[in-house]
């Protein structure tokens, strides 16, 4: 697939419990050679992209013990030796060259237990996609010719679930994203009343 020239890249961090606290936002023309904030990691896109984004986003919370979980896109030798200079532990996928496998004929079945890695990565790296999907369900979505308008709702599409999220956790009665989304434009709308300019 191929990327698209005109786009803006989001990149985002979650907590295990979904909420997405974290944003970044990289202008696809400024995406190679540019760092985003001048006063941190001077240098970091010496080591890529991924590098610069990935340090920039935990620094608050170096040394504090957090285990970071990323897929393939951001995984690299030189990312997980800084995590671990400062303090974090580390746990992501890697890309598989198709020429390194070793192909065997396979006969009969085993049964091979999955490793602990394997299900820790699985239960943490839910929160994004889980997030992810529920923008998806109910965002805004529609194209818009001012650039600014695509992140300023996808920004309120994301806080409104992150509302919804910390609304059911303090509750004994949690309400569906949808039903949220509803109860939040109905305590919107509550005490103003609709006049048309053609009434008599």
């Amino acid at each position: 697939m191929q990327h698209r020239r005109f786009s803006v890249k989001w990149i985002s961090s979650s907590e295990e419990e979904h909420h997405q606290h974290l944003k970044q936002i990289f202008d696809r023309f400024k995406e190679y050679g540019v760092i985003v904030n001048p006063s941190k990691t001077v240098g970091a896109t010496k080591k890529g992209l991924c590098y610069m984004v990935v340090t920039d986003l935990v620094t608050p919370y170096r040394n504090e013990g957090y285990h970071v979980y990323m897929d393939n896109f951001y995984t690299s030798s030189d990312l997980y030796m800084e995590l671990k200079r400062t303090g974090f532990q580390a746990c992501g996928t890697i890309k598989m060259i198709e020429k390194t496998r070793k192909r065997k004929n396979i006969r009969g079945t085993e049964t091979i237990k999955k490793p602990r890695v394997v299900e820790d990565y699985n239960q943490h790296m839910n929160g994004v996609d889980l997030s992810d999907q529920m923008v998806l369900y109910y965002g805004y979505g529609h194209r818009a010719v001012k650039w600014w308008k695509r992140p300023f709702f996808h920004f309120i599409d994301l806080e409104l679930v992150n509302a919804n999220i910390l609304y059911n956790e303090g509750t004994w009665k949690p309400l569906p994203h949808i039903k949220f989304r509803i109860a939040i434009v109905k305590g919107l709308l509550k005490g103003h009343t609709y006049s048309s300019r053609w009434s008599s």
